[in-house]
């Protein structure tokens, strides 16, 4: 009687246990395979991201290769454009130790090569004979000097008259007078000097004009010059 009970029992319970073990390996077998799913499906995610960094990394080589080639122009035209220009940099930089040099040196002196009969008020006086111009920057043919280096200047000038008459001579910077003199004599032959010190800025202009005359004056070439030069 035990030993029948006994079996009947184990009959019993071995059917549902294995039911339990088949229920628990679907679930393992349906998690792998979720899981299996989901690792394809990083994979595919994976390969597409690869897929899109390659074709990026390869438009980024290309437009590499281009600015690299671009560059590689742009400096073969400089090296050109700067191989041209050299000779025009060089003779830049002499001009302008050329004219550092002049600064310290601009001067001129220049008188009248012939009488001047009766000039007529407002007349510039083109003192015609040039002695000195170191700097160039006075001009025989207008009289007037222009300042081509900022500075101090010492200006001077004389009139001589001949004929008894009289001269009202001014020195005018930018034309306005700045300095005065008054020539002639009613008996005898006479000249008059002045001179002026004035700051000029490059550009400035200075020369002397006449703006008034009595009794037909002549002026006296030996007598009547213009000069000037930079102090500092």
């Amino acid at each position: 009687m035990v030993w029948s009970s006994f079996t009947k029992s184990e009959s019993a319970w071995y059917p549902e246990s294995k039911a339990n073990d088949v229920s628990n390996l679907l679930h393992v077998v349906t998690d792998l395979t979720a899981q299996l799913e989901e690792l394809k499906h990083d994979r595919e995610k994976d390969v597409t991201e690869l897929s899109l960094l390659k074709a990026e990394n390869m438009r980024f080589k290309e437009r590499m290769e281009m600015e690299t080639n671009y560059l590689r122009q742009r400096v073969t035209q400089l090296e050109s454009s700067a191989q041209q220009a050299m000779p025009l940099l060089n003779q830049t930089r002499i001009n302008r130790q050329s004219a550092t040099t002049d600064k310290g040196h601009t001067a001129f002196y220049a008188i009248l090569d012939q009488p001047l009969h009766a000039p007529p008020d407002g007349t510039t006086i083109k003192f015609s004979r040039v002695i000195t111009n170191v700097g160039n920057g006075y001009k025989a043919n207008s009289g007037v000097f222009t300042c081509t280096a900022s500075g101090l200047y010492y200006f001077s000038w004389s009139v001589g008259e001949v004929n008894h008459g009289h001269i009202y001579s001014e020195l005018k910077k930018n034309g306005m007078a700045v300095g005065w003199a008054l020539s002639g004599d009613n008996t005898i032959a006479s000249a008059t000097s002045q001179s002026v010190i004035l700051h000029l800025e490059t550009g400035e202009e200075v020369d002397i004009v006449i703006t008034y005359t009595g009794n037909s004056p002549v002026l006296w070439e030996k007598f009547s010059s213009f000069s000037g030069f930079l102090i500092v």
